[in-house]
């Protein structure tokens, strides 16, 4: 996160995860540039139908530029920007085998900084490696408690068997 703000002169940034069954965004990460910007000026987590460009974003899978001078200021992210004195937001797609898993956004307080094509195709390259590694953890996550499970049956197996009369088995 820290390094995607840096190589996109963005002011901050924050990682969203995707749960497509509910239909919800969850922050996993949030930096900024400034130790002044809190982290409440982006949302926690949200549901996507209340959020439509974003939900876009994900279903699209395709970048979204938001300024805050865009004359059609009538969606949910515009008039948080507003509230929290965004004046440009990039959103990005995490996209990995085809499926976006989360959300990239990095933004800038500064009217005078936009996010160029340029900038877009490079956090675009880094959401869709930073999409392979969430799914990797993913992936170890429930490999861990396979096999934490695992060992719990074959702890009581053993537990089992020990404790049977041999002369009944036969």
């Amino acid at each position: 996160g820290k390094e995607l703000t840096r190589f996109a002169a963005a002011e901050g940034c924050a990682i969203y995860e995707w749960d497509g069954h509910s239909n919800k965004v969850t922050r996993l990460f949030f930096y900024a540039q400034s130790a002044s910007t809190p982290d409440t000026i982006l949302r926690d987590a949200f549901y996507l139908p209340n959020f439509p460009l974003t939900q876009r974003v994900l279903e699209m899978r395709f970048p979204a530029r938001l300024e805050s001078d865009h004359p059609e200021k009538a969606h949910a992210e515009y008039q948080d920007m507003a509230l929290a004195g965004i004046h440009a937001l990039l959103m990005v797609p995490m996209v990995s085998q085809d499926h976006a898993v989360g959300l990239v956004e990095l933004f800038q307080t500064d009217p005078a900084q936009k996010f160029n094509n340029a900038k877009v195709n490079l956090v675009q390259t880094l959401a869709n490696q930073a999409a392979v590694a969430l799914l990797n953890a993913r992936l170890y996550e429930n490999t861990q408690r396979q096999l934490k499970v695992t060992a719990l049956l074959n702890q009581a197996s053993r537990a089992i068997s020990s404790s049977l009369d041999t002369r009944q088995i036969l």
